[in-house]
């Protein structure tokens, strides 16, 4: 499944975004602009720099994918 996460970078979306990997889910995590990227395995998940608040932010996460 394609997921995309909102807080991926804090401490529940990072173990969010740790399980979905490890069940074999394609995932794309928004990131605060500034922030260090999410600690996730490299290339195992995309990041997308933005701010939950900013709709054009949002639309660039959610395009194409089936859950979030």
């Amino acid at each position: 499944m394609k997921v995309a996460v909102t807080g991926a970078s804090g401490f529940l979306g990072t173990h969010l975004v740790a399980g979905l990997l490890a069940a074999g889910d394609r995932v794309r995590a928004l990131a605060p602009i500034g922030e260090a990227a999410p600690p996730m395995p490299a290339g195992d998940a995309e990041v997308v720099r933005g701010d939950v608040r900013d709709p054009a932010s949002l639309q660039g996460l959610l395009d194409g994918w089936e859950l979030v």
